[in-house]
């Protein structure tokens, strides 16, 4: 845990989009909660043990808005940590 943490924040430019992500080095998320972590509220069994304050509606508002714009979003696990990514137009 005390263990320094490394967050990135990349812009790919893409033909129509930008892709914006941000990694964060930690523990992957597990695989069958990738999807869970979509939902409002949603908190893994780990975050519900560390972290109280969190309420679990960041990514739920991240996909509603994505959806609404027709744009794509979604996490990926990495070598030694997460990425989050999101689609913006041109």
């Amino acid at each position: 845990m005390g263990g320094k943490k490394i967050v990135q924040l990349t812009v790919e430019d893409n033909l129509n989009t930008y892709r914006v992500s941000v990694y964060n080095s930690g523990d992957p998320i597990a695989e069958d909660e990738l999807d869970k972590i979509w939902y409002s509220f949603y908190k893994s069994s780990k975050k519900r043990k560390n972290e109280d304050f969190h309420f679990g509606l960041g990514l739920p508002i991240v996909k509603a808005i994505q959806k609404r714009l027709g744009r794509e979003c979604g996490v990926v696990n990495e070598h030694g940590g997460v990425r989050f990514w999101f689609d913006v137009d041109k």
